[in-house]
């Protein structure tokens, strides 16, 4: 894997953990890395040059700290003004991978309004990484969710990231349990659920073979089980050093965004969570103008920290 991975910085310990996370990822894949910070726009001309001011020491302190953990990771450092949402989406469309802190609720239960990364991962074109707050690195292991309509995209990005077969990855799905209107609904077909559960089995036997026919030497192992599709997901990944979901081409990610447990999951995964997003080309109609009056100061740097 290579390419440019960027990752979004505000001085807090959420993109602490974002950037230490896209440091080793970046260091592990041959990637360059790319850190922004994004200074609203709604500050006034007055305020501006403080504001400036702190936000290019957050980019120092980066580059400090970039020089401690991977010295010679090709790195450079972009200083933004604009909306935040607005000015990630336009940045990430020139990256590979885009890395931001998320923070846990205090409850897997609830809709999360308004959180970055839920916005984010609605806009972006490009694999969406959210670290945990008080990430801690896991034993290596890889999980995607798949089903049916799972996009080639997330599987190949799984299969990426397990380090070439390095690492086990885990193709994990649920299996919803049938609704009961009534006693008689089911009643002659005890069996149903076990059926269902068998042909799951299936079709995620079937996407590991075609996984480790393009990936000679990767491990997999199949983890299906009968539940809520975003539990099923927390419980897979509790240990694990990244999670991968994949987008449908109605624009929902894997069952796993839809109602208030799975809205919650993005901020209650235990590990780095990666939402990829559905391969199609892109369109020209979907290209975002930058914010009137909005400006980016690019400082380029590559080859070391130093």
């Amino acid at each position: 894997m290579s390419g440019r991975l960027l990752v979004a910085v505000n001085g807090g310990p959420r993109s602490a953990s974002a950037l230490d996370w896209s440091i080793r990822w970046a260091a592990d894949r041959s990637m360059s890395l790319e850190v922004c910070t994004v200074i609203d726009d709604d500050w006034n001309d007055e305020d501006y040059p403080v504001m400036e001011k702190a936000h290019q020491a957050l980019l120092d302190a980066a580059r400090e700290h970039i020089a401690q953990r991977a010295p010679e990771l090709p790195s450079s450092f972009v200083l933004h003004r604009g909306k935040l949402l607005d000015a990630l989406v336009h940045l990430a469309r020139h990256s590979d991978l885009l890395v931001v802190g998320s923070r846990k609720t205090a409850v897997l239960e609830g809709v999360i309004h308004g959180t970055l990364a839920l916005k984010l991962a609605e806009r972006v074109h490009s694999p969406l990484i959210a670290v945990p707050e008080e990430w801690v690195s896991g034993d290596g292991r890889v999980i995607v969710g798949v089903d049916d309509e799972t996009d080639a995209g997330a599987l190949e990005f799984a299969a990426l990231a397990s380090a070439g077969g390095q690492n086990e990855l885990t193709l994990v799905h649920a299996v919803a349990e049938p609704v009961y209107y009534s006693p008689y609904d089911f009643g002659g077909r005890p069996e149903l659920l076990q059926e269902m559960k068998k042909f799951s089995e299936q079709v995620v036997a079937g996407k590991a073979l075609a996984l480790r026919e393009l990936h000679p030497g990767l491990r997999t192992v199949a983890r299906v089980s009968v539940g809520n599709s975003s539990l099923t997901m927390v419980h897979a990944a509790r240990g694990a050093s990244l999670a991968v979901v994949g987008t449908h081409a109605r624009g929902v990610v894997l069952g796993v965004l839809l109602g208030s447990v799975g809205r919650d999951l993005l901020m209650n995964m235990p590990c780095p969570i990666a939402i990829v997003p559905l391969a199609t080309p892109e369109s020209t109609d979907d290209v975002l103008a930058l914010t009137p009056g909005s400006t980016t100061k690019p400082e380029q740097r590559s080859g070391g920290a130093a």
